[in-house]
């Protein structure tokens, strides 16, 4: 897709000292997904779109699908199809490609991507063709960072510009998103902005002034989300989810 802001070798280079683990317990994330997502029923399956390295895949491992997914990270599937059988996960399709080219020959209970849709420009076709995996009576999961609130954007934009400019804000709407699924026959089932302030900059050259404000933040980060932060919030929690389901008797 020629809309992409990010590279193969980017993801490569991010990823190139990546271990492999579980998302905690008592994350936002894994904590949300259980609550709004049935357990599977038998033989039911979970796909997973930039799947490595496979942590969020395991929500839904740990609610009794199989887990499936597509990265292009080659990796995906050798060590991490090892950790996931280790783990004693049932593991299904893991495929080296990149998602766009793809020759998919099946569709699955429940389609995830965390942290993809946003890198592209042309977000909605990513959405509809991560929708088109979905079985009848399945679900689909789609999870950005909020980087669209305005505590989370100014500050990005002051102090956080290379990891700013490989995400397309634009893409990071509720409304947009609702729109495209509904299209495609889905229903709406929860949307939400979760976790609780923070502070999270990539490596990068900043001038003085800059350095000056990041370590100053940096130090004060427990004092500003203890008393000025609170809770959660569209425009400063880190992360924004939703789940809908497809209609079995919807039909183009």
């Amino acid at each position: 897709m020629e809309n992409r802001l990010t590279t193969k070798q980017h993801w490569e280079k991010s990823y190139s000292k990546t271990t492999y683990n579980k998302p905690d317990t008592n994350s936002d994330i894994y904590n949300w997904i259980k609550k709004n997502l049935p357990k599977s029923k038998e033989n039911q399956t979970s796909f997973e779109v930039g799947i490595f390295p496979a942590g969020f895949s395991t929500i839904f491992g740990d609610l009794g699908y199989q887990i499936n997914g597509i990265d292009r990270i080659e990796d995906v599937n050798l060590s991490m199809k090892d950790w996931l059988i280790d783990n004693k996960y049932e593991v299904g399709d893991l495929i080296c490609d990149d998602f766009f080219d793809y020759n998919y020959k099946r569709k699955y209970d429940v389609v995830s991507s965390f942290g993809f849709i946003e890198h592209f420009k042309d977000y909605k076709s990513v959405i509809k063709k991560q929708a088109s995996l979905v079985s009848n009576e399945g679900y689909i999961v789609l999870e950005v960072p909020n980087f669209r609130g305005y505590i989370q954007f100014y500050l990005k934009k002051m102090f956080d510009k290379k990891n700013l400019d490989i995400h397309y804000v634009p893409s990071m709407n509720f409304k947009e998103w609702e729109k495209v699924l509904k299209e495609e026959g889905f229903k709406i089932i929860k949307k939400d902005y979760i976790g609780k302030f923070t502070l999270d900059f990539y490596p990068q050259k900043r001038n003085f002034i800059q350095k000056y404000f990041v370590n100053f933040l940096t130090r004060r980060k427990y004092f500003i989300k203890k008393h000025l932060f609170k809770g959660t919030s569209k425009h400063f929690s880190p992360y924004m989810i939703m789940v809908a389901k497809k209609n079995d008797d919807f039909s183009k």
